[in-house]
């Protein structure tokens, strides 16, 4: 069993992942001590990742000695230690508005909140992560992986968050495309048009919405967010608003089943399947503000 040294000596940034956790109305300082907390309720979820020695990858510690702690969707605690200790606990993912999570851990493709797991791999691997985890990133080499057809993305806000490390600018490579068929209530991101935009369009009800935003640079990881809110559309890059777009219709929306649903695949044939990798795809019945869209980039860099 790990060490209570593991938990004592790790300092956490409470304010990056604040609206998935929240503090328990109790100071653990006196029950940690007497080990009324089972340390194997709490660290068993949590993973070591070991002493940090490279510069700039532990802002979240207090010095580059100091042991990670790497935060992981399964965990369901974790502890703050400063003057006080004190136990935070996750929220409900429905208090949060993620409907699908699909976290790419272990060489596998679950959906750990909607049970719609990936399937049918076609010219895809498991990769790296962008901390170097073995099997933690799906890698597409003209490739796709299906969703199953069901309920995504509708109703008149959502979010769509992934880290992408895009390896060439195939036109109109798709990072996720779902839609009833061609024209047919689409919503789909294209990872670089033919001027090499990261393009994010809604088509519904024969109206055709989009917003763009400059290219990606090639071989770098990115935090990606895409929303829709009362008919505004907005592309965030690395937790910054980048560009917005007003379609004028509030009431824009798609219809939530969607039948063909696809990962770095478009719907329509002419378009190629995408050459990039990409990890943490994260669907919400929300539109993200810019705060929490930012408080999900830095809960990324653990």
């Amino acid at each position: 069993m790990r060490s209570l040294v593991i938990f004592i000596t790790t300092l956490i940034d409470i304010h990056a992942i604040g609206h998935i956790f929240y503090k328990r109305n109790v100071d653990l300082k006196t029950e940690m001590y007497g080990l009324v907390i089972e340390k194997r309720n709490i660290l068993n979820l949590m993973e070591c990742i070991g002493l940090c020695n490279i510069e700039n990858k532990c802002q979240f510690v207090s010095h580059k000695s100091s042991l990670c702690v790497l935060y992981s969707f399964y965990a369901e605690y974790f502890f703050q230690n400063s003057t006080e200790t004190f136990l935070y606990e996750k929220l409900n993912y429905r208090n949060t508005c993620l409907t699908n999570y699909w976290p790419i851990e272990k060489s596998q493709t679950m959906d750990v909140v909607g049970s719609k797991d990936l399937y049918e791999s076609i010219n895809c691997t498991f990769s790296n992560d962008r901390f170097g985890t073995n099997a933690s990133a799906l890698s597409f080499n003209s490739g796709f992986m299906k969703a199953p057809s069901g309920d995504y993305l509708g109703g008149k806000e959502f979010t769509v968050l992934a880290w992408v490390k895009l390896r060439s600018y195939l036109v109109w490579q798709r990072l996720f495309d779902f839609s009833n068929g061609t024209f047919n209530n689409n919503i789909y991101v294209s990872l670089s048009d033919e001027n090499q935009r990261v393009n994010f369009e809604i088509n519904s009800a024969n109206t055709y919405n989009q917003v763009k935003y400059s290219s990606l640079q090639l071989n770098i990881w990115y935090h990606l967010g895409f929303t829709l809110s009362q008919g505004v559309m907005s592309i965030y890059i690395d937790g910054n608003l980048k560009n917005s777009t007003n379609t004028g219709n509030v009431n824009l929306s798609t219809e939530d089943r969607k039948e063909y649903c696809f990962i770095s695949k478009s719907v329509h044939y002419d378009n190629p399947s995408g050459n990039f990798e990409c990890d943490d795809i994260k669907f919400f019945n929300k539109a993200l503000s810019a705060s929490e869209i930012n408080s999900e980039l830095r809960v990324g860099y653990f």
